[in-house]
């Protein structure tokens, strides 16, 4: 069934029902990056098709542990990070 459902997503393409937003956060020693996502994951054959980077951003902070903790409450106001996003749209 699932090589049935991966012919049909090669010929005819994936079928976008699940979109999210999510981000990733990388600590670097004087400072922190943040990339912000679109995830699609097929809904036929349960592959990510698509990790589009919507935004990217850098700050530099002398307290980078910290400034990370608050970047991410600030974030998760609004959207989730990549591993809760895989989980809710479905990714194994």
């Amino acid at each position: 069934m699932k090589l049935l459902k991966n012919i049909l997503c090669t010929f005819l393409g994936h079928k976008a029902d699940k979109h999210m937003l999510a981000y990733s956060i990388e600590s670097f020693p004087m400072s922190y990056e943040v990339c912000i996502y679109d995830i699609a994951i097929c809904s036929r054959c349960g592959n990510v098709y698509k990790k589009s980077l919507i935004e990217n951003y850098r700050r530099y902070d002398w307290y980078t542990q910290s400034a990370i903790e608050h970047e991410e409450k600030r974030l998760q106001e609004n959207i989730v990070s990549i591993s809760e996003a895989y989980e809710l749209l479905g990714k194994k």
